[in-house]
């Protein structure tokens, strides 16, 4: 909040504070000319805990209802990943072999929290223990190279595999189509990308299901 939207609140920003600058910018028309151009403007804020005198409610955790066929799909994979739960983000360690996800009520819904969770799943497989994918058993794989964006392409498909055989896709195939289609865009739309990365993505769903792939008999 500013100096001004604290006092409005009956409190004020402790002496010796710094504030941290923000820019608010909208485009403005002209009712002349119907010209259209951005208007700018400049402020400086502070956290709460910069202040003094202000009542902050305390947001409690959503109440969280586990989903019966997606607590099936986490509790039965083969060879599990460890899990902790805590902080803001989800992610996988390879080199712990450790899914770090947010408490369940931190999501807005079960479906969420089970689609983040399906793709952490999705990316543990890549472990050299499991189906060694270069993505993730490979040390050095920078952000947004080519073997990165592939990882991620296989984690989310993988996902909403796994949203489909637990029957939450219709809640989360928007977010998964628009996840998978900007790291498309980062490969150019290279299609031989796409075919591997489903295949590949259908191969750690597999895993996860425990579905034995399938052999060649002569």
């Amino acid at each position: 909040m500013t100096f001004r939207q604290a006092r409005v609140l009956g409190g004020f920003v402790r002496r010796g504070e710094r504030g941290f600058p923000i820019v608010f910018w909208q485009f403005i028309k002209d009712e002349e000319t119907e010209e259209k151009f951005p208007l700018l403007r400049y402020y400086t804020v502070f956290n709460v805990g910069q202040c003094e005198g202000i009542d902050v409610p305390i947001l409690g955790a959503r109440a969280f209802s586990p989903i019966e066929e997606c607590e099936n799909i986490v509790s039965g994979m083969p060879n599990p990943p460890r899990t902790e739960f805590g902080g803001n983000r989800a992610f996988y360690v390879p080199s712990r072999d450790l899914i770090t996800i947010p408490a369940r009520g931190r999501f807005t819904d079960g479906e969420e929290f089970y689609a983040t969770m399906f793709h952490e799943m999705a990316h543990s497989t890549g472990h050299q223990s499991r189906l060694n994918r270069k993505g993730i058993s490979e040390s050095g794989v920078g952000f947004g190279s080519e073997i990165y964006s592939q990882e991620e392409l296989v984690a989310e498909i993988g996902a909403s595999f796994l949203n489909a055989k637990a029957g939450i896709v219709g809640c989360t195939i928007a977010n998964s189509a628009s996840y998978i289609a900007n790291w498309l865009l980062a490969l150019r739309n290279d299609k031989r990308m796409i075919i591997s990365a489903a295949g590949q993505a259908q191969r750690a769903a597999d895993y996860i299901l425990g579905i034995q792939p399938l052999t060649s008999t002569e």
